[in-house]
């Protein structure tokens, strides 16, 4: 409950834009699947929560515009929910490498190098792929015979 309170707050459609609202499903969906399989073997779930654990609490001190406090949330549904895939690479060490990038930029205070928040673009959907046009048998010089059913209407039709 803790998780996803921290997940959708009150202000969550104040706080983030909407090509990052589209993965909130994917995020809810990974909750359900984490708290089920917390019933079903406790032990390897513990397992999985300490693995996330160090990265939850830098999470919790970073803005939802930034990157990296997304870059998190698909790193839990990879523990936790495989099967629902990411919407990008994630590993302990690229979660690693963006927190150390995001902190010399804040020791250095170089123009040069910009935030993590500003360095990866959200992710978005894949591209749908175009349809394909369906061709049409050329009618005959006979009068064909009514269709008898609904089935026969895919005769009519090319694949």
């Amino acid at each position: 409950s803790t998780d996803l309170a921290q997940l959708v707050p009150k202000t969550l459609l104040r706080e983030i834009d909407y090509p990052r609202l589209t993965h909130l499903p994917r995020y809810l969906k990974a909750l359900k699947l984490r708290a089920d399989r917390w019933r079903q073997n406790p032990a390897k779930e513990a397992e999985r929560s300490r693995a996330l654990s160090p990265w939850i609490a830098r999470q919790r001190t970073l803005p939802r515009s930034d990157t990296r406090y997304w870059l998190v949330e698909e790193y839990r549904v990879s523990l936790f929910a495989q099967e629902l895939g990411t919407a990008e690479a994630v590993s302990p060490q690229r979660l690693e490498r963006e927190f150390a990038h995001a902190a010399s930029y804040a020791v250095t205070g170089s123009s040069a190098i910009q935030p993590a928040s500003a360095s990866s673009p959200v992710p978005s959907a894949p591209p749908k792929p175009a349809p394909v046009p369906i061709s049409i048998i050329p009618t005959t010089s006979k009068k064909a015979a009514p269709l008898k059913s609904l089935g026969a209407l895919g005769d009519l039709f090319r694949k």
